[in-house]
């Protein structure tokens, strides 16, 4: 859980998702799901890592520490245990590109400055639709990075259902209704059995919560990503200003108060989200919630301190 993709960044020349990429789709059996040789698979992690921008936040590394904290989710939580192979193949895919082609600037940018992709997507999910569309497009256009071409017609559409669906539930206007579905099936009688078959909605609940994780991190890593995201956010305030655009939430650099946005995300969004995940995944109460705990004290000490 403390794994830092920043180290992984540094020790892999800059190349996180093709380092850990490999690893974990070596560990989960993917290449042996998809029916393809090792010189495809390589080739499709290099072409994922070369369409992350070097936004300070939506970047390949960030696309690789999801990428890990799914893993963690699979092996340690034990999710594995509810999902079928063909799951797990989809999820490590969709983590790794769940933010591909990301351009630093959120779907309300996009919506209020009438964007190409804004008018490509007609306002819905801009970003992750879009995200999707550059790795299907892509893949069918060059057969060397298009890891699905040994599959049946009828695999092959299962596999991309699953993988559109995760990468769209990652759109933060999803989330009170994700956690709404997430919280009714673990309330259930006979959990065990009413999440394997509510797996579809596990896959969502997983992908959208491990990127929404950073907070449940280490103190440093918490600190180091809430940070980057910070910079992202008002550079897009920035821009916004400059085009005459209303400023978006928290990307006012003269009015947002770090602690505040971040006591307010974590009691609101990430803290519901972790503990009704941990009903499925008791490993999450041990090991996440207590760093959530104190990430929020020590944003209450600093706002304290101001």
């Amino acid at each position: 859980w403390g794994f830092s993709p920043f180290e992984l960044a540094q020790a892999s020349h800059m190349r996180p998702i093709q380092a850990l990429g490999w690893h974990l789709l070596c560990r989960w059996n993917v290449l042996e799901e998809l029916m393809i040789d090792e010189m495809t698979m390589r080739n499709w992690l290099a072409f994922v890592e070369s369409k992350y921008n070097s936004n300070p936040y939506h970047n390949a590394i960030h696309a690789s520490d999801i990428l890990q904290t799914v893993h963690f989710m699979l092996q340690t939580c034990n999710l594995w245990s509810y999902l079928t192979q063909k799951q797990i193949t989809a999820l490590l895919l969709a983590a790794l590109v769940h933010d591909l082609g990301h351009d630093g600037l959120n779907n309300n940018y996009h919506k209020n400055s009438i964007s190409q992709r804004a008018l490509m997507y007609n306002d819905q999910s801009i970003q992750e639709n879009y995200h999707l569309f550059l790795l299907f497009s892509s893949m069918d256009t060059n057969q060397e990075i298009d890891i699905f071409h040994n599959l049946s017609q009828e695999n092959f559409l299962e596999l991309r259902k699953a993988i559109i669906d995760m990468v769209l539930f990652t759109d933060m206007s999803k989330h009170f209704m994700l956690l709404k579905d997430l919280k009714e099936t673990c309330e259930a009688d006979s959990l065990d059995e009413k999440l394997r078959g509510s797996s579809d909605l596990l896959l969502k609940a997983v992908l959208h919560v491990c990127d929404i994780s950073n907070p449940a991190k280490p103190r440093e890593l918490a600190i180091s990503w809430t940070e980057r995201c910070i910079e992202e956010f008002f550079s897009q305030g920035d821009q916004e200003k400059s085009l005459g655009l209303p400023v978006s939430p928290q990307c006012n650099r003269e009015t947002t108060s770090i602690p505040d946005s971040q006591i307010g995300f974590i009691e609101f969004v990430v803290l519901p989200s972790f503990q009704v995940l941990s009903t499925a995944l008791p490993t999450i109460k041990d090991v996440c919630l207590p760093n959530l705990h104190s990430n929020l004290n020590y944003w209450k000490e600093k706002k304290e301190e101001l």
